[in-house]
């Protein structure tokens, strides 16, 4: 299990420095939390170097403040406003503490909003790349019902549980492209330096060279006298793409078709599920309206089709339909969810359903990711065995038939 040396500070502002082995520095920020301490830094010890840990780069003195920046914020936050420090004091005391310089910058942006009247949501929404709508939407409900710090802990829960999600991808692509990366690699190797030292020797034989051979040969002519060409072409395929994607029906459409894909499709409705349920339940405790709850939720559950659906759920809720019909009539959602949302709606107990739903779809996420790694190392073996055996044949036939036509000659 790695370990981690944190820094950290008691209620009473006492430093602490020490060591601990846990599985991620979300783990670590959970663990010293719940010591009744206040994370001020976590860095992950390999060898006789510290590595600063951060999930999606911006860590340090990084241009990006990571989610893992996000998270510690929000936990050290949330601890210094339940201790009773007034926001202005909680934020100068944390953009001190902070080893991101751009965090600090944002906490400074923040602190100065906040000192000329603005409630912390507006502060937080004017850094769209830092806090999400779902984030500021979180606070601003707390602020509203008075609530805040019951809210920002439901908050932390659904960053860091969302942190986790992501790792488990992420560790579950790694071998795949790795194995293709090294793939490509020797193909270009093979192409550029082996197979022309093979045309050369034939051509002073006048022997025919093999048909993979030949086709290895005819990718290294395109790689040598047309490769603006193909780099034109496909640039202008990937910016096409890209512009599709990126209009109304193409992002629709691309978003469905990711749906409907094998192995992967079920994992992506199951990941939307799970964010779904969380955003749900956390907007729902904060007493938000069900219309402003599905509004925030068709923004921010990263697919546009769902997103359209919860779209079309909002117009029935909001024409006099109850949400247990409108899900009904206009989803595609799994019975789970329309059954749990239902039921949460009659007791009015919805938090807590949603809760049960976004954590049987965490580990329904994880267990599909799992299946999906399992079912792609086959086919990886697959693709990867008739990848050499292609170029094993391109090399070797040629020298087999080399071997043939020198014991045939004079």
């Amino acid at each position: 299990m790695p370990r981690f040396s944190y820094k950290a500070r008691k209620a009473s502002g006492e430093v602490v420095l020490d060591m601990v082995e846990d599985e991620s520095p979300v783990a670590v920020a959970r663990r010293l939390t719940q010591m009744g301490l206040i994370p001020v830094s976590i860095n992950r010890e390999k060898g006789d170097a510290r590595i600063k840990n951060t999930t999606e780069g911006g860590g340090g003195g990084g241009s990006r403040v990571s989610s893992t920046d996000v998270i510690m914020f929000t936990r050290q936050l949330v601890t210094l406003y339940k201790a009773g420090l007034p926001f202005l004091s909680s934020l100068e005391a944390i953009g001190k503490q902070t080893t991101s310089d751009a965090l600090r910058r944002v906490i400074e942006c923040i602190k100065e909003d906040v000192e000329t009247g603005k409630p912390l949501s507006q502060a937080l929404a004017r850094h769209p790349k830092v806090f999400s709508e779902v984030y500021v939407s979180t606070v601003l409900a707390g602020e509203t019902g008075g609530v805040l710090d019951q809210v920002m802990d439901r908050l932390v829960l659904l960053l860091e549980n969302e942190a986790e999600t992501r790792k488990t991808i992420k560790d579950a692509l790694r071998y795949p492209i790795t194995v293709m990366a090294a793939m490509t690699v020797a193909f270009f190797v093979i192409v550029t330096f082996v197979i022309p030292t093979f045309a050369r020797m034939f051509a002073r034989f006048e022997a025919e060279l093999p048909l993979p051979t030949r086709m290895m040969m005819g990718i290294n002519t395109v790689r040598e006298n047309y490769w603006h060409l193909a780099l034109l072409l496909t640039a202008g395929l990937v910016a096409c793409g890209i512009w599709y994607i990126r209009t109304p029906i193409g992002k629709l459409t691309f978003h469905k078709l990711l749906l409907n894909l094998p192995l992967a499709g079920s994992i992506i409705m199951k990941a939307s599920m799970a964010r779904l349920a969380h955003v749900f339940g956390t907007l729902s405790e904060s007493g938000l309206p069900i219309l402003k709850e599905l509004q925030v939720i068709s923004r921010t559950i990263g697919n546009r089709h769902i997103s359209n659906e919860i779209d079309a759920v909002r117009t029935a809720v909001q024409e006099g339909s109850t949400l247990a019909t409108a899900l009904e009539n206009e989803t595609g959602f799994p019975p789970l969810v329309k059954h749990m949302i239902a039921v949460g709606e009659k007791t009015g107990a919805m938090g807590d359903m949603m809760r049960a739903v976004g954590e049987h779809y965490d580990r329904e996420t994880k267990a599909e990711i799992a299946r999906l790694t399992h079912a792609l190392e086959p086919i990886i073996t697959l693709v990867l065995g008739v990848g050499l055996l292609f170029m094993a044949l391109a090399v070797f036939l040629p020298m087999w038939d080399m071997m043939q036509v020198m014991s045939a000659g004079p």
